[in-house]
């Protein structure tokens, strides 16, 4: 008889290696990054040239009416990544010509968490392509040079294409989670059906037989009590055989880790749940502890009297 091989628990969830704040954190990380960004959008400007200056305080405030739409929708990038999207484009268009037009920053971030988490319609696709146009509308209305435009274009298709890619991995990853863990469903089913063919085939055999020789003890029992011993013999063996293979069959259930693993055996204190449990099975069971010392010492022995009759 082959032996079963033993049933492995599956670990329930693979963690993904080098995990960041933004997994670990999510809530947190958005609220930090929607925060920077609106920080510098509001506080940062275009100078001369291809300088950046601060912003003047009294401009502070029509400035961040305007660019914290763009920073608060960003907080809610995991959840609703295309609406979040649509808010950064809509208020990029509102202030196209004017000093408040910083949206650029806002749309990368919005881009990548429409192709991070947008799903797999063409929605994303849109959103993309309303992104180009936005910019070079913008490019027109500044204006900026086509170069910077052309680079712009290059960022913001750049940073929607690596949240696709993170996208369609994680959904790749699902995949080979799923198929792996039907797989050990299966394997796991298979193991359970042979241990069963096993336990009908070995078990029972050796039960039957314990039977057959309980049988003939019991017909020659008056007559020659020693062919009735050796019956008996015959079934204390058949079932010491039968209790080796349940336990051999039985410890492949068990995980890896428990393999080979004993429970403790009860003790004294355990006494009235064992008289209990013997009741419950249909007998009449006393005991009594009549001169018992009572705090006995651990490895110390003593009797006690159990009578029990069939119910």
């Amino acid at each position: 008889m082959a032996s079963p091989s033993p049933v492995r628990a599956l670990p329930a969830e693979v963690p993904e290696k080098g995990s960041g704040p933004f997994v670990r954190f999510p809530r947190a990380a958005d609220a930090v990054l929607a925060a920077i960004l609106l920080a510098v959008s509001v506080l940062m400007q275009d100078g001369p040239g291809d300088s950046v200056q601060l912003r003047p305080l009294d401009e502070l405030p029509v400035a961040a009416a305007l660019l914290s739409v763009g920073g608060a929708a960003l907080y809610w990038r995991r959840r609703s990544p295309l609406l979040v999207l649509v808010v950064v484009l809509a208020g990029w268009v509102v202030t196209l010509g004017t000093d408040y037009s910083d949206f650029g920053a806002f749309a990368i971030a919005a881009l990548y968490s429409a192709g991070r988490y947008g799903g797999d319609g063409r929605s994303t696709h849109l959103g993309l392509a309303g992104a180009v146009v936005v910019l070079t509308l913008d490019g027109v209305a500044d204006p900026l040079p086509w170069g910077d435009v052309a680079l712009g274009v290059v960022v913001m298709c750049g940073a929607w294409y690596t949240g696709r890619r993170l996208h369609l991995r994680g959904r790749r990853r699902e995949a080979a989670l799923r198929e792996q863990q039907a797989e050990s469903r299966r394997i796991v089913a298979e193991e359970r059906t042979r241990i069963a063919r096993e336990l009908h085939d070995v078990v029972a055999h050796r039960v039957s037989l314990m039977t057959v020789q309980a049988g003939a003890a019991k017909t020659v029992a008056a007559d020659d009590p020693e062919a009735a011993l050796r019956a008996m013999g015959a079934v204390e063996v058949a079932g010491r055989q039968a209790l080796d293979e349940l336990r051999h069959l039985l410890g492949v259930l068990r995980p890896e880790a428990q393999t080979g693993a004993t429970g403790p055996q009860p003790g004294l204190e355990d006494l009235p749940q064992l008289v209990e449990q013997t009741r419950q099975a249909g007998l009449v069971v006393s005991f009594a502890t009549d001169g018992v010392p009572a705090g006995l010492p651990h490895g110390s022995s003593c009797r006690r009297t159990a009578s029990s009759r069939s119910a």
